[in-house]
Formats: C-alpha cells, sequence, structure tokens
C-alpha cells in the first residue's frame, strides 16, 4: 500500500496524469517518456506499481482522470506529503517521546518527522509557500465538498430574534480558511443586519482569491484576545481539533469577548464521537489529528473542555446517522 501510494504521489509529480489523453487513447509509455523528458523505464516501473490502466499497450487515464482535479490533487498532497510521513513514523516517535499522548504543538508526531526545528507545524510549513498553498487549498477543498454541517445551526432563527444593527458585528467566523463556511452562513441569515468577520492566520487570508462580498477580513491568532467583542455569534468550526487542552485558551479568548450573555453564544462546529463504536473514517480522521496533537472529542469530552473556559453547553444540533454536529455554549 505504501509503495503503490508513492507511485501515484510519483507520477503525479512528474506531470503522467495531465500527458495522458483524457479521451482514453492512451500514450505508451515510450511516448509519454519522452513529452515528460523522464527515464522511460522509469515510466515503466511506477506505472506498474501503480496500476494505470493500459489499452493496447497504452498507458491511460481512465481510472486516473480524478487527478486532473486540483483539489483532488491537492488533498492528495497533502495527505502523502504532511500527514503520511508522521503515521509511519508513530512508533518512533514514541520510542523517543513516551508512550502517551501528544500534547505539546511544538513536538508532536508531525514536527519529529519533518524536523520542524522546534516549529510547530502552523509556523514550519509557512517558510515553504508551495506547501502552504497546497495544505491551505485541501482544506478549502476538504470544508466546500461538506458544508452541510454548518447547516445543522438554525442560524437565522437565532440572529433574527435577537437585537442588531447595520454596524454591529453578527458573526466572527474564527479560523475560518478562506471564508467557505462564512458565505454560507451569511446566505443562511438571511436580511439580518449585522457585520460578517472572517479571522484567520494572516497568510492564509493572503491566500484569498476569490470574491467574499459582505465579509470583512481580520487577521487573528486564536491564542489572542480577541479582537471583536460583542458579537452576536462566535463561529468556529474544524479548528478546536486541531488541538489538545491548549485550545481551551482558544475558548476562555472567546468567551471574553462576551459582554452580553443574553444575546451572545459561542457556536463550535466539530464532530463527537460516540464513546463506543466509532467509525472507520473518524478513527482515521482522529489518527491524522493525533500528528499536530489534535483529536476528536465525545460528548463528556466537549463538556470538560468548555467547563474549564467558563462555558456550558445550552444546545447541541446533530443529525441522525453523522458525528458532525453544532454546539452552542454560552457563559456558565
Amino acid at each position: 500500500m505504501v509503495f503503490h501510494t508513492g507511485s501515484l504521489r510519483a507520477l503525479l509529480e512528474m506531470g503522467v496524469f495531465h500527458a495522458l489523453p483524457v479521451d482514453g487513447t492512451g500514450l505508451t509509455a515510450v511516448a509519454l517518456a519522452q513529452a515528460l523528458q523522464v527515464d522511460r523505464q522509469l515510466i515503466g516501473e511506477y506505472t506498474e506499481e501503480s496500476d494505470l490502466p493500459a489499452k493496447n499497450h497504452n498507458l491511460t487515464c481512465v481510472f486516473s482522470v480524478i487527478y486532473l482535479d486540483p483539489q483532488v490533487q491537492d488533498l492528495f498532497k497533502l495527505i502523502v506529503d504532511e500527514y503520511l510521513p508522521a503515521g509511519v513514523k508513530f512508533h518512533n516517535f514514541f520510542r523517543s517521546e513516551g508512550l502517551q499522548d501528544p500534547v505539546e504543538a511544538k513536538n508532536c508526531p508531525y514536527t519529529f518527522a519533518h524536523c520542524t526545528g522546534g516549529k510547530d507545524m502552523w509556523d514550519y510549513i509557512a517558510q515553504y509557500p508551495d506547501r502552504f498553498r497546497v495544505f491551505n487549498n485541501a482544506l478549502y477543498a476538504q470544508s466546500t465538498s461538506a458544508t452541510w454541517p454548518v447547516t445543522l445551526y438554525p442560524f437565522n432563527k437565532v440572529l433574527s430574534s435577537l437585537p442588531t444593527s447595520e454596524n454591529a458585528p453578527l458573526v466572527v467566523d474564527v479560523g475560518g480558511g478562506k471564508g467557505q463556511a462564512l458565505r454560507v452562513i451569511r446566505k443562511l441569515s438571511g436580511d439580518v443586519k449585522g457585520r460578517f468577520i472572517l479571522q484567520d492566520r494572516p497568510e492564509v487570508l493572503d491566500d484569498i482569491t476569490h470574491e467574499l462580498p459582505g465579509i470583512e477580513k481580520q487577521p487573528y491568532d486564536i491564542f489572542c484576545p480577541q479582537t471583536i467583542s460583542g458579537a452576536r455569534t462566535y463561529f468556529i468550526r474544524r479548528v478546536l481539533h486541531d488541538w489538545p487542552e491548549a485550545c481551551i485558551r482558544s475558548l476562555k479568548n472567546l468567551a471574553s469577548a462576551i459582554t452580553n450573555e443574553n444575546v451572545q453564544r459561542i457556536v463550535i462546529s466539530e464532530k463527537i464521537l460516540p464513546a463506543k463504536g466509532v467509525d472507520a473514517v473518524s478513527t482515521w480522521i482522529n489518527l491524522a489529528d493525533m500528528t499536530l496533537t489534535g483529536a476528536e472529542r465525545t460528548m463528556k469530552q466537549w463538556e470538560s473542555m468548555l467547563a474549564a473556559a467558563g462555558l456550558c453547553i445550552s444546545e447541541v444540533y446533530t443529525v441522525s446517522g453523522a458525528t458532525d454536529a453544532a454546539i452552542e455554549a454560552v457563559l456558565k
């Protein structure tokens, strides 16, 4: 499996999938090697290992056409280039650091595997523009492909019942990436008055190339004091699972921005794992989170973490058959 995945990654890097005709006619390995200026033997070795289909001795892209999608490319690169090296060195990390759950962002399976020199993943990968672009695009692709969890929370019903004004902050999307969720929230909110503010690291906001009408962008570090106080809703999606108990600091920052507990709340869009019988996909995601010291959480763990930040759960919105949830939290 490792060599199969590695061969696909090598073929992607060579440009093989883009060079093959999409009409299924294919190219011979010799013609492909000449077109890409790579060794003929190398093409043969990698295509055999990756099971690239052949027709009349021509290599075709019948199944590999999926890799022509830029978002799929970046997701695949993220998994192979960033997460896989950490995953295959789990045993080395735990042998070196001890058999305990990693909790230090600068000393975790990812930083161990990539030799980050004392930097956490975020600061380390920001040094490499191409890798950072892939990382950011992959997260954007993953998020936009499944925006339905954002709709679990009744934004219009809740926000329209609260006093608002044109210039007051309505929704602050904390760590909101390229604004994929906030665009959905703005649409769901209908004609409710107020400002929609997207917060994330400066390099993430700088990487946004599309228009975000009606949305303000503001650089922000989740571990710093919240700069927008009084917002009706602080929304944070797919962020807290990247951090261990340190994310309590982030939640405390949000809690301190609540000036009127009667009309303000925090909405967390994350998974809630069952206490027993976790499905395979959630388990895989949990292991990926662990490379960065993060974790998916059970209801009991969410309650405990929120309580440590001075918050309590007021409502939980879920859908049958899925672990995704919207957790509404207010001051205790």
